[in-house]
């Protein structure tokens, strides 16, 4: 219960999901709150950045914000559970040791079942949009600033853990021959996998271009337009071969 009288949601589905997966409840209840604290810091950030102008922000989110401010704020709180609630599943393979028995795998299957509202995945993919690099760079800096791990992201380490997630992600494919784009007949536990060490491999990337102060998107953009002077769409077309094997000969 809440200090109101309320019944806690949060509560509620803490129980909810201890009783479904079996599990420690201290387990489930710390993988949730943290899961509810990194999306509560993510929305405070995010409202804050579009709602407040840089004068405005010094008087306090609360005495600017208008009405239609404070209804974008109620619709994100709204939401903030499923949101925790999708991060507490991405986290959910942390506690797999504690699992075991086909009812566990049918409970886990069952849940991740619902993950799916917030993936798409189809052939048609799109980016989610309002998500930039440099919104990742500040959430990754926080990160490490929070634990105390900027003594650790040296340039070289980094550059060798970017290494060890790219070889993580490579065990996802080993032995499975060539994959057909969508992952077609994989389960939902390996593409979980093959998510999260994408999604790996992409923050030590932005974390060592924060280190070597390189402008990640513009590097890429500039490095796209040299590929594109490399491989003119007329010449390659069809074609796996190096530049250097091309001749301008070679397209008549």
């Amino acid at each position: 219960m809440s200090s109101n009288g309320e019944s806690d949601p949060s509560s509620e589905v803490i129980a909810a999901l201890t009783k479904q997966l079996g599990v420690d409840a201290a387990a489930v209840e710390r993988a949730f709150r943290a899961g509810v604290s990194h999306a509560e810091t993510m929305a405070k950030r995010r409202r804050v950045g579009e709602n407040l102008s840089e004068a405005s922000r010094s008087k306090g989110a609360e005495e600017v914000l208008n009405s239609s401010s404070r209804m974008h704020l109620l619709l994100v709180a709204t939401h903030l559970l499923l949101v925790a609630m999708h991060l507490f599943l991405v986290n959910l393979l942390s506690l797999k040791k504690h699992l075991n028995g086909s009812s566990a795998r049918y409970t886990c299957s069952t849940i991740l079942c619902h993950r799916r509202l917030f993936v798409q995945e189809t052939s048609g993919i799109k980016f989610s949009e309002g998500i930039s690099f440099e919104q990742l760079r500040q959430e990754l800096a926080e990160f490490a600033k929070e634990r105390d791990w900027d003594q650790f992201h040296q340039p070289r380490n980094l550059a060798l853990a970017l290494v060890g997630e790219v070889g993580e992600l490579c065990e996802c494919f080993q032995w499975k021959g060539e994959v057909e784009e969508g992952l077609p007949g994989w389960s939902d536990k390996h593409r979980t996998a093959v998510r999260q060490e994408i999604a790996d491999v992409l923050l030590y990337l932005i974390r060592l271009s924060h280190k070597c102060h390189i402008d990640l998107p513009k590097a890429a953009l500039d490095k796209l337009a040299v590929n594109a002077a490399k491989y003119p769409a007329g010449l390659v077309r069809g074609s796996s071969r190096k530049y250097t094997e091309y001749t301008v000969n070679a397209s008549a």
